[in-house]
């Protein structure tokens, strides 16, 4: 058995690529977080539905008796949807997660123009980035949804996207979108964004 000389090997050598989609968020997904929050994704070209985690979303209470069956369970935040329904049919695909710098990369090419994502969580900054961009200018079209897991609904805000709600356990939690665009023309109405080539 050969061993590499820990010398040789640097966390940012250190990466899961694929050459296809995931299909599986727990066993092919690009796990994404900071220690409190998090994002699984898929690298879907036409639908990526990135699942949203935080940790203190649990529909159990102190506990104080140590009851399992009152435990209550940890629950899921809920889902970004990216729908670009003219990215079908996507060339030289390439998905990463990058150990190093726990950024997960999407690379493809679509009707000629080639598509890159990232996607990481700021531990200083308390957020997730999804960065989307793409070697020609206004080539982003499709929208954005963010979606509850606990039927909360979304709405339109100003550069974004918002939900709020309460768990059983009377718990109260809110997520919001906020989206900068360098290119394309956003329209949001009744919970959705819609990305547009300028005119």
């Amino acid at each position: 058995m050969v061993l590499p000389s820990p010398n040789l090997l640097h966390a940012g050598d250190l990466k899961l690529w694929y050459n296809s989609t995931g299909t599986n968020y727990l066993s092919q997904g690009l796990m994404i977080g900071n220690g409190r929050m998090g994002g699984v994704i898929l690298g879907n070209t036409t639908n990526e539905i990135i699942a949203l985690n935080e940790n203190s979303l649990w529909t159990g209470d102190t506990n104080l008796s140590g009851n399992y069956g009152s435990m209550g369970a940890y629950q899921l935040f809920g889902k970004l949807a990216l729908s670009l329904p003219a990215h079908s049919n996507a060339l030289n695909y390439h998905r990463e997660l990058d150990l190093g710098d726990a950024t997960a990369r999407v690379d493809y090419q679509a009707q000629g123009i080639n598509y890159h994502r990232e996607s990481f969580c700021s531990a200083p900054d308390q957020v997730m980035v999804v960065r989307l961009t793409a070697e020609a200018a206004g080539a982003y079209t499709g929208t954005l949804q963010l979606q509850d897991a606990h039927s909360a609904a979304s709405n339109s805000i100003t550069a974004g996207l918002t939900v709020a709600g309460t768990l059983s356990n009377g718990e109260k939690y809110a997520e919001r979108v906020l989206v900068q665009n360098d290119g394309d023309e956003d329209r949001l109405r009744d919970g959705l964004l819609r990305s547009l080539p300028r005119r």
